[in-house]
C-alpha cells in the first residue's frame, strides 16, 4: 500500500481505515483499524451544491440545462457536474469539490475538462480551480 507522511482526505459518510507505523529500523506495528464517520457541519447537501453550481454554469454558459443537470456544450457534447469530496479552501470555509466532465452524447465516451469548482457548504458561493 501507499506511504503516507501527511494529510489525505477521507470522504464523507462511513469509512474503515487500515494503519500501520514504521519505524527507523523498519520495525512495524500492529495493524491498527479505525472506522470514521465524516460528516459536514451544514445543511447543504452534495445534490444542493451540484443545483447551485449548475445554476452558475447556466448563467455563465447562458445554456439551460436539462432535468438531469447536464448543459449543452455542442451539438454532440454536454457537460456533466461529478461530485468528487468536501475540501477546505481555505480556514473555515469548507466547500463541495465537483469536476467538470464532457460526454460525447453519441459515444459516451468521457474526459475530465480539467476545470474544477468549488461549492461553498454555507454561503452558496462558488469557486473556480483550473487544473
Amino acid at each position: 500500500s501507499k506511504k503516507y507522511t501527511g494529510e489525505f482526505y477521507i470522504p464523507t459518510g462511513k469509512s474503515v481505515y487500515k494503519f500501520v507505523a514504521i519505524g527507523y529500523t523498519g520495525d512495524s506495528s500492529d495493524v491498527i483499524t479505525r472506522n470514521f464517520q465524516v460528516t459536514l457541519d451544514t445543511e447543504m447537501t452534495e445534490n444542493d451544491a451540484k443545483a447551485l453550481l449548475v445554476k452558475y454554469q447556466e448563467d455563465k454558459l447562458g445554456v439551460a440545462a436539462d432535468n438531469a443537470g447536464h448543459i449543452a456544450q455542442d451539438e454532440t457534447h454536454i457537460y456533466i457536474y461529478e461530485y468528487l469530496y468536501p475540501m477546505t479552501v481555505e480556514v473555515g470555509v469548507d466547500c463541495y469539490y465537483f469536476a467538470e466532465v464532457s460526454r460525447d452524447i453519441t459515444t459516451m465516451e468521457q474526459h475530465r475538462t480539467n476545470k474544477y469548482f468549488g461549492v461553498n457548504i454555507r454561503t452558496g458561493d462558488i469557486y473556480t480551480f483550473n487544473n
